[in-house]
């Protein structure tokens, strides 16, 4: 037994190797113990404990934890106190709840895999944006257009670029689908036929070639407004669309785009148009209210919670019909709309930190809906949407290129969801933690016993912990057992 001086605090550590084979027992070797996986009992953790803390007494607190896998990717994690002399691995339907899961970043093959290849492509353009402004002398055609989604021939862009602007258009019903399902939502989304111009124009835009071609584009559109009667008059508030309307009112002639300015125009209306795409999913999911200028933000203090009911009446009431659902006069991503300080409209706008920070958000906005959809297929628990949301917004914004980096996106957040303890009641829990803790007026004994199915320290330093390919060993666990002692 360590004792300690002044409340100094000593640890113990001792792995030992639970094996399949064996009933509780001692071995040669000193404090090793042998336990049958999914026969281990509390009451043999509790007379380790007492012949580690003699003399203190019978007031024991036992705080136990159990990890659940629902899937490989997600676990659930079981946490609770008793003071019990007599404590038991039997599930306590008030323990806290915590879950855990992991997603491949980019690698996902659910329904909102069109929005990851928005984002690269969007990513590309800002890229494309830093590479003309770092080298103005070099001139944006010589720059490479590899990663752009070209597809579509300039005549065949522009054809349809004169629909958009001088034919009117009647947008046709979506099929029905069921309004509960977020994958459902998102696939409508996905195939829904935009209503403003700029939203039309950036579906078109996008498959232009490379620069050239989309500089030449752009000036046709200016062309056709200046030339024709418009049948349909953006709405939207950014750049693309002020020159159009400008140009259409013969308030303005028509612009000479240079250097990156058709970038610009393209990456703004790009972030536009996948914003409102994602807020349309969350007021059509029930999830939120998305704001991009709370996504990265902190709650703050005395703000409600996710069991605050007015949060919870304002989640409930927030499905809105699929055209309606994006507030009008939503401000643009990129600042700087409208005309500079000489009254001058301004061909467009450009902030290398303010586009990284609005991609980053509309990342992280993606992955959060990565995490639904895998809640929504595995658990199927709707009503906790909106508390993951508020905590998974509260995470700092980091960029695309920090994000792809990470490979994995975890999220671990406790839920208020006790139904999910139905789905591991009879399963054995792939980790234990169970630490057991007798104090008295002088001194506090903490026995900590830590079972888990995968190997606790790392393989390439102990070859004897080596798996399969698993990673996880069968029927058997590996253990940490140590005890701190300390004065009170």
């Amino acid at each position: 037994m360590a004792t300690c001086i002044r409340s100094a605090a000593w640890i113990l550590p001792l792995l030992t190797i639970l094996a399949s084979q064996c009933t509780p027992n001692r071995k040669d070797k000193p404090r090793q113990y042998y336990y049958i996986r999914g026969r281990v009992f509390l009451w043999s953790f509790a007379r380790i404990h007492e012949s580690r803390a003699p003399g203190l007494g019978k007031d024991l607190e036992s705080s136990i934890e159990l990890w659940y896998k629902i899937q490989s990717h997600i676990s659930i994690k079981l946490r609770w106190i008793t003071r019990s002399e007599q404590p038991s691995f039997c599930i306590n339907k008030k323990a806290d709840i915590i879950l855990r899961q992991a997603i491949r970043v980019s690698e996902t093959q659910s329904v909102a895999k069109y929005f990851w290849s928005q984002l690269h492509l969007l990513e590309t353009i800002k890229e494309r944006i830093l590479q003309i402004r770092a080298d103005p002398a070099r001139g944006p055609s010589a720059m490479d257009d590899e990663g752009f989604a070209g597809a579509l021939d300039v005549d065949v862009i522009k054809d349809k670029v004169q629909k958009i602007l001088t034919e009117f258009y009647i947008v046709e019903p979506s099929a029905d689908f069921k309004l509960t399902q977020i994958g459902s939502i998102v696939e409508r989304v996905k195939n829904r036929t935009a209503t403003d111009v700029t939203d039309r124009l950036w579906s078109v835009l996008k498959y232009c070639c490379g620069y050239d071609d989309l500089k030449e584009v752009l000036t046709y559109i200016f062309k056709t407004a200046s030339r024709s009667n418009l049948a349909n008059i953006p709405s939207n508030s950014n750049h693309l669309a002020e020159l159009i309307k400008s140009i259409a009112q013969r308030r303005l002639a028509i612009p000479i785009l240079t250097g990156s300015e058709p970038l610009e125009l393209l990456l703004e209306i790009g972030l536009e148009k996948l914003l409102k795409d994602f807020q349309i999913i969350f007021h059509e999911s029930k999830i939120c209210h998305l704001d991009l200028a709370n996504v990265g933000k902190a709650p703050t203090a005395g703000a409600g919670g996710p069991n605050d009911s007015s949060t919870n009446s304002r989640a409930s009431s927030m499905r809105k019909s699929m055209y309606e659902a994006v507030p009008v006069g939503t401000s643009t991503l990129l600042s700087g709309v409208g005309t500079d300080d000489g009254g001058a409209v301004r061909n467009s706008y450009f902030n290398a930190g303010e586009a990284n920070l609005k991609i980053g958000k509309l990342t992280q906005v993606q992955l959060l809906l990565e995490h639904l959809l895998s809640i929504e297929a595995h658990l199927k628990l709707t009503s906790i949407y909106p508390q993951v949301a508020e905590e998974y917004f509260a995470r700092p914004v980091i960029s695309f290129e920090e994000v792809l980096a990470r490979k994995t996106d975890q999220l671990e957040i406790p839920i208020l969801n006790n139904k999910v303890i139905e789905l591991v009641e009879n399963s054995t829990p792939y980790i234990r933690r169970v630490a057991m803790t007798t104090r008295s007026k002088f001194r506090t004994v903490q026995s900590t016993f830590y079972q888990s199915t995968e190997p606790i320290l790392p393989t390439t330093q102990f070859a004897q912990l080596k798996t399969g390919e698993g990673g996880e060993v069968k029927n058997a666990y590996w253990c940490l057992e140590y005890t701190k002692v300390a004065n009170n």
